[in-house]
C-alpha cells in the first residue's frame, strides 16, 4: 500500500480539483491513503524549491503530487502535477473524472474555508502558550536599546514560555529597527525572549499585548509656537491612543518614555483621553532620568554625598515644564523646588 501526498496552494483550482479525487479515492479504495500539504501563496514557491532540490525534482506550479511508501519518510516517487495524477488515476485504478468550471470553483470555495478554519485554530493553540507579549512604538529611538536590555533583565516580565518583543515605527527606519532585532536575538535568547520582530501594522501587534511601550513623539522645531507643538503632538496621540483602544487588550499596560525635547506627560494625557476602553491606572510615564540629572545640585544644596540620596519625583508637564521637589521631613522647613523652562 502506498501513500499519495498532495501539496499546494489552497486557492489554486487544479489543487482543488486534485484534493478533491483524492480524498473521494480515499474514501472508496481501501488501499488508497493520502497525506495534505497546503500552503499560501506567499510560501508555496520557498516550499517547492526546498522539496524539489531534496529528491532532485523539477516542478514548478500548484499542485505537487508524489508517492510514498505506507510509513511517511520513505522514498518519494514523483508523479507530477494535476495532468499526470489523473493519468495515474486512470492507469493504475481505470479511475477518471471530470468537472466544469462552476464545480471546480466550488473545490475551491471549500479548499479556502477549510484553509481559514486551520489557521485560525492554529492561532487559538498559539495564544494558550504562556508569554509575555511586548510592543515598543517609536522604536527607532536612542532609547530603545537600553530599555529593552533593562526590561529582559527583569524576572517578572519573563513567562513559561519566554517573552515576545515587537518592534514598531511609523516612521519607517528599517535598518535601524533590524539592528536592534539582531542585537535582541543574541541579548534575548538568554533572558528568554523566543521572538524578537519588525512589524509595520500596529493592531497586528497589539493584539493580545501584555506591555506597550511609547517612545514616539513629535519633536518641537525651530520657530513653531508651544501652541502649534503641543497641536502636532495631540493629533498624533489621539490616533495612537485610538489604535490601541479598538486593539489591545483590556489587562494591556502602557509606558510613555519618549525623549524629554516632546511633551511626555501631555502625550500620556491625551492618549488615556482616548482610552475608553482601558484604565488611566495601565498608563505610566517614565520622568526618573530627569530626577537623576538633579542629584548634582541637591548634594550641593543639602550637604550629602549622592550615594546619601535618593532619586527625587518629578512634576508637571515633560516636554514643557516641569518641577523636580525636594521636601525635606524636618518639621518646620518649607520644601524646595528645583525648577525648569523647557519653553
Amino acid at each position: 500500500m502506498a501513500l499519495i501526498v498532495i501539496a499546494g496552494v489552497y486557492d489554486c483550482q487544479s489543487f482543488a480539483h486534485v484534493d478533491y479525487v483524492a480524498n473521494h479515492m480515499s474514501q472508496t479504495l481501501p488501499n488508497f491513503k493520502i497525506h495534505r500539504i497546503v500552503k499560501s501563496q506567499e510560501k508555496w514557491q520557498v516550499w517547492l524549491d526546498k522539496v524539489c532540490k531534496k529528491h532532485n525534482w523539477s516542478h514548478h506550479k500548484s499542485p505537487l503530487v508524489w508517492k510514498e511508501p505506507a510509513m511517511r519518510g520513505g522514498d518519494a516517487v514523483y508523479i507530477g502535477g494535476a495532468s499526470e495524477f489523473s493519468e495515474y488515476c486512470y492507469e493504475y485504478y481505470g479511475f477518471t473524472c471530470y468537472f466544469d468550471k462552476n464545480q471546480k470553483q466550488f473545490f475551491v470555495e471549500e479548499n479556502i474555508q477549510h484553509y481559514q478554519h486551520e489557521q485560525t485554530q492554529r492561532a487559538q493553540v498559539r495564544l494558550k502558550q504562556i508569554y509575555r507579549k511586548v510592543c515598543i512604538t517609536g522604536a527607532t529611538s536612542s532609547h530603545t536599546g537600553l530599555l529593552l536590555t533593562e526590561l529582559l533583565q527583569l524576572p517578572e516580565l519573563t513567562l513559561k514560555d519566554g517573552m515576545r518583543v515587537f518592534l514598531h515605527d511609523p516612521s519607517g527606519g528599517k535598518d535601524k529597527l533590524r539592528s536592534f532585532v539582531q542585537d535582541l536575538r543574541v541579548f534575548g535568547a538568554r533572558a528568554g525572549v523566543h521572538c524578537v520582530a519588525i512589524i509595520e501594522q500596529l493592531p497586528l501587534a497589539l493584539k493580545s499585548c501584555d506591555l506597550f511601550i511609547v517612545l514616539q513623539g513629535v519633536h518641537r522645531c525651530g520657530g513653531q509656537t508651544l501652541q502649534e507643538f503641543l497641536e502636532d503632538n495631540h493629533n498624533q496621540m489621539s490616533e495612537l491612543g485610538q489604535v490601541f483602544d479598538m486593539h489591545a487588550p483590556a489587562h494591556c499596560r502602557v509606558i510613555v518614555a519618549a525623549s524629554n525635547d516632546t511633551p511626555t506627560c501631555f502625550n500620556a494625557s491625551v492618549l488615556v483621553d482616548n482610552m475608553k476602553n482601558h484604565s488611566a491606572k495601565n498608563v505610566m510615564v517614565v520622568t526618573a532620568d530627569l530626577g537623576l540629572r538633579a542629584l548634582p545640585t541637591l548634594a550641593d544644596l543639602t550637604g550629602l554625598s549622592l550615594q546619601d540620596l535618593a532619586v527625587p519625583p518629578v512634576w508637571g508637564f515633560i516636554g514643557d515644564h516641569f518641577l523636580v521637589i525636594v521636601i525635606s521631613h524636618n518639621w518646620g522647613w518649607d520644601p524646595q523646588f528645583i525648577g525648569r523652562s523647557n519653553s
